[in-house]
């Protein structure tokens, strides 16, 4: 999924429990925030990041237009991480 988002302009998505997304995007930068999570993150081409709900995701563009690419992973079940970002 694509997700094109023009400066300061918002797009949330409701992660359920078996819900396991990564983000990037090539150019610009976006704050991301997911709920039950104390930490926010800064999405950019050099730092993707990688979400397990579930939760409410929250992404504000920073820059001027710009494409967020959302990939569904696949990761067992068990898993405890919450956020991860490569």
């Amino acid at each position: 999924m694509k997700i094109s988002l023009d400066r300061r302009e918002v797009e949330s998505l409701d992660l359920s429990p078996d819900d396991r997304l990564r983000l990037t995007t090539r150019s610009g930068t976006a704050w991301v925030t997911l709920s039950g999570v104390a930490d926010d993150f800064v999405l950019t081409s050099s730092s993707p990041l990688e979400f397990i709900g579930p939760g409410h995701l929250v992404i504000e563009a920073l820059d001027d237009t710009m494409v967020v690419h959302v990939s569904t992973l696949q990761i067992p079940a068990k898993s405890e991480i919450l956020v991860a970002a490569n």
